[in-house]
């Protein structure tokens, strides 16, 4: 079956997900579970009601106010919002309906393998279990891709290989934790200066982390400490380009901020062989895409996401002597871009050039994860 789309996003979180096998399973186990009553009168009741109890309870405690179908939202019996704060700390995610999904499925297996003859239901098993490993298989492929997805590095100066041999410690400001899209290197900048630590052994201080507290109080430290400090010799910072300006402004002195690779790298006891004049606000939206052009002669920072097989090459060009093609598969490449100014206007373009004798469908989206929506262009056929 054809994938559904979401009403919102993060739907796809619990994988609360039963699958045609199992409610193939579900189906006749049901139907037998009709003629033998005296099956269910052998249970031990003992612990089935204290297990039934515990799953309505934790269904009652997974459901949401909005009852959606698909993309569409049948019901909202909270339209304007007024019970949600009161209920949301009960319904924070699917995961609650982990204990009620796996015991379905056991009470599901179990039935079957009860009911019926031992080599009926081998064969029933057998069977759906065929279904349900062709049902889930676009959740399989899905998962693979993920995690198999790259995720090249935009760290392409020889300079970042050596930050570990004068250095102890690499702070990013604002730390991922603090501000994620606001932080250098956007939603992926945890992973890029977090491997660049690994790298370097050197501490971090910026991390994704599941769960953490006092989050308010450290990053508003932070930042108030680095405009009135002056920079720590042990330490190499990354920085927004506010901060540049608070690390000038402030008793460190200016000259002491590099630009470096769409990055500002900032020390106190060296230059990197950079010069100390940071970009203006207008060089600094000119160069906010990198790799434009893919003149590098390779796709980085782009980062392929879904099946798409995408390389570098020479074959066509509008300007310069490479192009991205995109050679098969269903998906699109991506890049963070950091450091707009928010309620600003900007205008985004592309040329795109079909193969002779091809089909294919582009357009330009742009994703603000601050609000998880999307803009996207009228699709143009080349």
């Amino acid at each position: 079956m054809p994938r559904l789309p979401s009403a919102s996003w993060g739907q796809y979180e619990g994988y609360n997900y039963l699958g045609v096998g199992v409610l193939a399973l579900a189906a006749v186990a049901g139907l037998a579970g009709l003629s033998g009553i005296r099956q269910w009168r052998a249970l031990d009741w003992r612990w089935m009601v204290p297990l039934g109890a515990c799953c309505a309870l934790l269904t009652l405690m997974a459901l949401s106010t909005r009852i959606t179908l698909g993309g569409w939202t049948l019901l909202d019996l909270d339209p304007s919002q007024r019970l949600s704060p009161y209920l949301a700390p009960l319904r924070a995610t699917g995961r609650l309906f982990w204990l009620p999904y796996y015991a379905i499925l056991v009470a599901v297996l179990g039935g079957a393998l009860r009911l019926l003859r031992p080599w009926a239901a081998n064969l029933l098993l057998a069977a759906c279990l065929i279904l349900q490993i062709a049902d889930t298989n676009a959740l399989r492929d899905w998962v693979r891709t993920t995690v198999n997805e790259p995720h090249p590095s935009p760290l392409r100066s020889p300079v970042w290989t050596k930050l570990g041999e004068a250095h102890a410690n690499l702070i990013v400001l604002p730390a991922w934790q603090c501000a994620q899209n606001a932080s250098p290197g956007g939603p992926e900048g945890y992973r890029i200066f977090g491997f660049l630590a690994v790298r370097e052994k050197m501490t971090i201080n910026s991390y994704q982390s599941a769960r953490y507290t006092g989050r308010e109080t450290y990053c508003s430290e932070s930042l108030r400490q680095i405009g009135t400090r002056p920079l720590a010799a042990d330490s190499v910072y990354v920085v927004m380009p506010e901060i540049a300006g608070a690390i000038a402004n402030g008793p460190q002195g200016p000259g002491k901020c590099h630009d470096l690779d769409q990055f500002i790298l900032c020390s106190a006891n060296s230059d990197f062989g950079l010069s100390p004049v940071l970009m203006t606000p207008e060089q600094r939206l000119a160069h906010a895409i990198a790799n434009a052009g893919f003149e590098d002669g390779d796709s980085i920072p782009w980062t392929p996401v879904w099946e798409l097989r995408a390389n570098v090459t020479r074959a066509v060009a509008h300007s310069g002597a490479f192009s991205l093609a995109e050679t098969s598969g269903v998906g699109s490449v991506y890049q963070d871009v950091n450091g707009l100014e928010p309620g600003a206007a900007y205008r985004i373009s592309a040329w795109v050039s079909g193969s002779r004798g091809a089909s294919a469908r582009a357009r330009i989206a742009v994703f603000n994860p601050s609000d998880n929506t999307t803009a996207s262009s009228p699709a143009v056929d080349c």
